[in-house]
């Protein structure tokens, strides 16, 4: 089944610290060869590893090229934009909820039979009926 990964599994399958680390390694491992992440979860990827976890921008951008090696990247256009923030509206959601949708909207585009997030409170209003899988 294709697999979705938001940042949050992303984060933790980067940080062996992480409660959740060998949680996220093994749904790696179930969903490797129909993986996938949105685009935006490199830079959100990123940004946590960098500032939150305080890893050097070269660290931290080794472990994001990491994800290439058994996921592919759902890249998001215009039009999936305006999507995501129409869900976001719908859902009567505001603010940092655009960036879940964009993922939820990823999911959809990729056709992925489900979402794999430590947020699942945050997706459920935007998912769209995608299954959240979570700890």
């Amino acid at each position: 089944m294709k697999t979705l990964f938001d940042s949050s599994a992303l984060i933790a399958s980067c940080v062996e610290a992480h409660a959740n680390h060998q949680w996220v390694l093994e749904q790696i491992a179930e969903a490797t060869g129909d993986a996938c992440f949105c685009a935006h979860a490199l830079a959100e990827t990123f940004a946590v590893l960098t500032a939150a976890y305080r890893l050097p921008s070269p660290t931290a951008m080794e472990l994001v090229d990491s994800f290439t090696a058994w996921a592919r990247i759902v890249e998001l256009g215009t039009e999936d934009y305006v999507l995501a923030m129409k869900r976001v509206g719908k859902a009567r959601r505001a603010g940092g909820s655009i960036y879940d949708a964009l993922h939820c909207v990823a999911a959809i585009k990729s056709r992925a039979g489900r979402i794999v997030t430590l947020n699942p409170r945050d997706f459920r209003a935007l998912a769209a009926g995608i299954p959240i899988a979570h700890p």
